[in-house]
């Protein structure tokens, strides 16, 4: 008579052989799926596996600046500028039109804001209204005030991100507060070009006059030399102070 316990022990020994087996697959996979992580370039073919070391390291330069390629485009279409003509002031607008052409405006503030100050580069990952704050501390906005620049990144943030109808009315509050902004920007560097000239027509009056001195004594100048000298050095100063 068989022993009944030993068909139980088969049972029981091909149980655990096949939980062993269960337990070495997950390890497997965590170890797979771990090193995978590891890896720069996931898990597959190497990039350039059998080339020289030097078209390796080319490659992955280019790789790894391809990440930081940020490019803005114009999302406004030349055939849907007829739309923003007077003739067509009366006709109905969808609400996208206006959120792509508030959207594309922003790069005359950019503009703008370069030709006061070219330092103020604003990156395109760089949050909008943190930018402004900040131009507002450094001094480039401070005759504004803050709330304005608050409502406008408000707008801009409604246009760009948020899901609700960016209208008519919300687009021309934005051109009116960015119009405001331009202008302040505007009046900053028209305040400092004469600061500028000023300051480079007197250092080179100086430096003129000092190059004519010789042992104590001015030598006599023609007016018609004087004139042609002076509108010289305003014609160099313009050009620095630009």
């Amino acid at each position: 008579m068989a022993d009944p316990l030993s068909g139980i022990a088969i049972i029981i020994c091909i149980a655990f052989g096949v939980l062993t087996f269960v337990l070495l697959f997950i390890f497997a996979n965590r170890q797979i799926k771990r090193f995978s992580l590891k890896s720069k370039f996931g898990p597959h073919y190497p990039i350039a596996q059998d080339a020289p070391k030097s078209v390796q390291n080319e490659i992955n330069r280019r790789l790894d600046v391809v990440r930081t390629i940020a490019y803005q485009p114009t999302l406004l279409r030349k055939s849907d500028e007829i739309y923003f003509t007077e003739e067509a002031n009366s006709i109905h607008k969808p609400c996208h039109l206006y959120r792509m052409k508030a959207l594309d405006s922003i790069s005359r503030l950019d503009a703008a804001i370069l030709a006061a100050d070219p330092t103020k580069v604003r990156s395109f990952n760089q949050d909008y209204r943190v930018y402004l704050v900040r131009l507002y501390q450094n001094g480039l906005l401070s005759q504004l005030e803050i709330s304005t620049i608050h409502r406008y990144a408000d707008l801009y943030e409604l246009a760009r991100h948020e899901p609700g109808d960016f209208n008519e009315e919300h687009y021309l509050q934005f051109i009116d507060l960015m119009m405001q902004i331009q202008h302040n920007v505007s009046n900053k560097t028209c305040s400092r070009q004469p600061t500028v000239s000023k300051t480079a027509s007197c250092s080179t009056h100086t430096s003129e006059s000092s190059r004519h001195i010789t042992n104590g004594k001015v030598p006599a100048v023609p007016s018609c030399l004087q004139v042609e000298t002076n509108s010289e050095d305003k014609k160099s100063t313009y050009e620095t102070s630009v």
